[in-house]
């Protein structure tokens, strides 16, 4: 398998999790051991995919970002005392979720 086409593999993957965790929070927002599961995967995949990605290093930048940006928003959402707040966050969270899809959808667009 060429190197561009094991690249896309590994970023569909990501994209397929992303949306899986996407899913996952619609169905159970309050799940949060089930979001920090997915969300562990996500991140494990993202450190393979870096090794190996030769794509443009603007959007694995924002990427990675986005991905470290979920991090934190899930252990703020974990943290929400009043239901007020943790709709916020959770808002916040998809919202960011929303973006790293977007550009994994950019990276797949453009190999395509």
């Amino acid at each position: 398998m060429s190197q561009k086409t094991e690249d896309e593999s590994q970023i569909r993957l990501l994209l397929s999790l992303l949306q899986s965790l996407e899913k996952q929070i619609e169905q159970s927002p309050s799940d949060i051991n089930s979001i920090r599961h997915y969300l562990t995967d996500i991140l494990s995949l993202w450190q393979q995919i870096l090794q190996t990605q030769e794509d443009s290093v603007t959007i694995l930048t924002e990427i990675n970002r986005s991905l470290r940006l979920l991090e934190t928003d899930l252990l703020i959402l974990q943290s929400a005392r009043t239901p007020k707040n943790f709709t916020q966050r959770f808002l916040i969270f998809q919202q960011r979720l929303k973006q790293a899809i977007g550009f994994c959808t950019l990276i797949l667009t453009k190999h395509g």
